[in-house]
């Protein structure tokens, strides 16, 4: 009991984990998704030069969580890994699957900034909440889970 005493809420060390991503202020005045402008072509050359950046940056995302490292930094700072639901460690192309389905909600932003609130607050907020390991929705689809790191796995 003491082990558990020490180390704040699992639901909190999760958005602890999340918020060197999301903590950014990627929806700020001034940024490009808020100014869009109704040109159908240079609409879609932003969503492909967003969906390009986020196929890189879960390369680098999916080569920490498959590592010894089973997370990114964010993890590491809070002392958790991922692991699929057996406890054994993520292969590349499911952590690369992972974290490309853990970042596609960014590209919702193009259309909707409140779409994407709504999306943001369920897939990040209410699912760890409702759902029986506490996991977000790329964990459920990737069959992962995000464990305290001292735990047997």
């Amino acid at each position: 009991m003491e082990h558990f005493a020490k180390k704040p809420n699992m639901l909190l060390r999760r958005a602890l984990g999340s918020s060197l991503l999301f903590g950014t202020g990627a929806i700020e005045a001034g940024s490009p998704f808020l100014h869009v402008s109704n040109s159908g072509a240079e609409l879609l050359g932003l969503v492909v030069i967003a969906f390009a950046i986020i196929l890189v940056v879960a390369a680098f995302g999916a080569y920490f969580v498959s590592t010894s490292w089973q997370g990114g930094l964010d993890k590491k700072l809070v002392d958790l890994k991922v692991v699929f639901d057996d406890g054994s460690p993520l292969t590349f192309s499911t952590a690369y699957a992972r974290e490309i389905i853990f970042m596609s909600p960014i590209l919702i932003i193009f259309f909707s900034i409140k779409i994407a609130a709504i999306v943001f607050i369920l897939w990040y907020i209410v699912c760890p909440i409702v759902t029986k390991g506490k996991k977000c929705f790329h964990d459920v689809i990737a069959q992962t889970k995000v464990i305290d790191k001292d735990d047997g796995f």
